[in-house]
């Protein structure tokens, strides 16, 4: 039981809440217009799920094997590999497991596919799959990987916004629709947004440690500067989405709740970079409740007019 709950631990669940996000607004939309297929949004949450899962046991890895994650300097919560509970041998192991897993799932997705696209788009899937893997992984690890070298944030952008959420509205309606573009642009400045708070916050160890991220590259004070650009684009995407693909009752509702994502920005800038974990934590948890929020508007109000 306590080598379950340590693996489980070692997973970081709390951060399985971006991926359900970037889940909860891509699923909305083909409900929205009235096209669901129940198997289709399980096998891509399972899959969604198992990337985030490969990229947090591959990112703990990679930094503990660079040394970055120094356990007397860090901010952020503790790792099972710097406390000891976990062997590098079987974190390892670990990593094969769940991406065999995320292969094995996504394979079914596939035949699932194959039954409404053209062969040119199972293709096309099948590329983008193994590119998801491929970027969970060389996050942290191997001789060269970008999140050493400042692309992190627009790889989460690229993966937790255009691919995923048009690529689920692809999966349920079998064709593309600009409808989904603006969600996509949403979720993934919203996922570079969480990555960069996290960046602010390690700033000094990064640097120390040769991770040289996008916030390492402009300090402590510029790149506040640059979370409220990609915040900022965040909201305007929303609120465009919601002003061009909505009715007023749906805006009613969901206009107010986007304040606190406007405000968010300035409590960060006036935060030194080690009491940044609570705002971290708070910014992850808003960014699902809003995209629950979406979700039930969306396939509630907005079907039923």
């Amino acid at each position: 039981m306590k080598a379950c709950l340590t693996w489980f631990l070692a997973l970081r669940p709390a951060y399985f809440l971006i991926s359900l996000t970037t889940f909860l607004m891509a699923t909305a939309l083909p409900i929205k217009n009235g096209i669901f297929q129940l198997d289709i949004a399980i096998l891509t949450l399972l899959v969604t799920l198992l990337l985030q899962s490969t990229s947090n046991l591959s990112n703990d890895l990679g930094d503990y094997l660079k040394g970055t994650d120094i356990q007397e300097e860090r901010l952020g919560p503790s790792q099972s590999l710097q406390e000891g509970k976990v062997s590098i041998k079987g974190m390892k192991r670990a990593i094969v497991i769940v991406v065999m897993l995320t292969m094995i799932v996504g394979g079914i997705l596939l035949y699932r596919m194959a039954k409404l696209f053209p062969s040119p788009m199972i293709l096309v899937a099948f590329l983008l799959g193994i590119g998801g893997i491929i970027a969970a992984i060389t996050y942290t690890l191997g001789k060269k990987p970008y999140g050493y070298a400042g692309l992190g944030d627009p790889s989460a952008f690229l993966f937790f916004g255009p691919v995923a959420v048009i690529g689920i509205y692809l999966l349920h309606t079998g064709e593309f629709h600009f409808e989904p573009i603006l969600p996509a642009i949403f979720t993934g400045a919203i996922t570079a947004a969480i990555l960069n708070v996290n960046n602010i916050r390690d700033i000094d160890n990064d640097t120390a440690s040769g991770k040289i991220t996008i916030a390492a590259r402009l300090g402590h004070y510029k790149s506040r500067g640059y979370h409220f650009l990609i915040n900022g684009v965040a909201i305007v995407s929303i609120l465009l989405y919601i002003s061009l693909y909505t009715n007023i009752q749906v805006q009613m509702i969901i206009l107010p709740a986007l304040i606190p994502l406007m405000f968010f920005p300035y409590s960060i800038a006036q935060t030194k970079s080690e009491r940044l974990d609570p705002w971290l934590a708070m910014t992850v948890g808003y960014n699902t409740l809003f995209a629950a929020l979406f979700f039930t508007l969306l396939t509630t109000i907005e079907i039923h007019n």
